[in-house]
């Protein structure tokens, strides 16, 4: 039988299983890099260290378009990679507030 022959929603339903597993993936390693973020922040408010580093964000951008093989465009991973780090942003933030509380305290 030819795909084309085949029922579409059973069609569907194979797409949208892809999908929903990629779905879990994405989030799983989401929250990881989201991990790895907030451990770097830790890190760096512990040492003294500037949060922020000129040209990293340029850098992450930069490897992510390296290993891109589509179909998202080089802008579309751009725009999702840039979402990440902003939601990693914030959530350094309010890491960096609740560390910087708990310092409060312990004076």
């Amino acid at each position: 039988m030819v795909e084309a022959d085949k029922d579409p929603q059973a069609l569907l339903a194979v797409q949208r299983e892809i999908i929903d597993r990629a779905d879990r993936d994405i989030v799983a390693l989401a929250n990881e890099r989201a991990t790895a973020s907030l451990a770097i922040a830790s890190i760096k408010h512990r040492h003294g260290l500037p949060i922020f580093v000129e040209g990293r964000e340029d850098q992450v951008i930069a490897n992510a378009i390296s290993i891109n093989q589509g179909p998202f465009s080089n802008m579309q991973v751009t725009k999702i990679v840039v979402g990440i780090m902003r939601e990693s942003r914030q959530l350094q933030g309010e890491l960096m507030r609740l560390e910087e509380a708990i310092e409060g305290e312990r004076q």
